[in-house]
């Protein structure tokens, strides 16, 4: 009963964070660096801008990445990830996974997944699954 609690908390917790923001950008950036979303070099704009290589050192928000994404605490995507993603604690994605997620406790997904997860914990994937 608890691991649900906990499970499902974080899912609506990063959940929110995934939904309130605005239309994707076509916007993409070669790299950026965060220590906590907004406060990194896409700033404010981070949740609108895909990355391809995007360090998060304790929790970063984006649009999307299209390379690899290595956070400290949490990665989290509104739309897609393709490419590799490390995670201390947890990966959230809103939309399509295309390739390799680790988490230390948690990897979340809202769209299709076609990847290998690797976590400590538990993976949760709302929609279709090959991998």
């Amino acid at each position: 009963m608890m691991k649900h609690l906990i499970v499902l908390t974080l899912a609506g917790v990063l959940g929110l964070n995934l939904v309130a923001f605005g239309q994707l950008s076509d916007e993409t950036q070669p790299i950026q660096v965060t220590l906590i979303s907004p406060l990194g070099t896409n700033g404010i704009e981070s949740s609108h801008i895909v990355n391809q290589l995007s360090l998060n050192i304790l929790a970063g928000v984006s649009a999307g990445v299209e390379g690899v994404e290595i956070g400290g605490l949490v990665n989290a995507n509104r739309h897609f990830m393709k490419g590799i993603q490390i995670g201390g604690l947890v990966n959230a994605v809103g939309g399509e996974v295309e390739g390799v997620q680790i988490a230390g406790f948690s990897n979340i997904t809202q769209g299709p997944l076609e990847a290998v997860q690797l976590a400590g914990f538990l993976n949760v994937n709302g929609f279709s699954l090959e991998g």
